[in-house]
């Protein structure tokens, strides 16, 4: 079905729908921050996956051309973006 019919056959009031959502955030958020910290990733992963998948993908052209160092900072950061 698509997106906004799907919960047409629901009788689900919006506001709990809406209520519904905030929770499933708030315990996404509450997860993150309790696992973040512990994980790891280590150089060897970052060069296999930078190798098997990015470069791939990037030589089919579906994404812009980034170097090992510059994908490895990205994966090195504990801390997630701030939007």
């Amino acid at each position: 079905m698509p997106g906004a019919l799907f919960w047409l056959t629901f009788t689900l009031p919006k506001k709990d729908m809406v209520a519904h959502v905030q929770q499933q955030i708030d315990v996404m958020r509450l997860v993150d921050a309790r696992l973040r910290p512990a994980v790891q990733i280590d150089a060897k992963s970052i060069e296999a996956y930078y190798r098997d998948q990015f470069v791939q993908a990037k030589t089919v052209g579906a994404l812009p051309k980034f170097p090992l160092a510059e994908v490895s900072a990205k994966f090195g950061s504990s801390s997630p973006k701030k939007k």
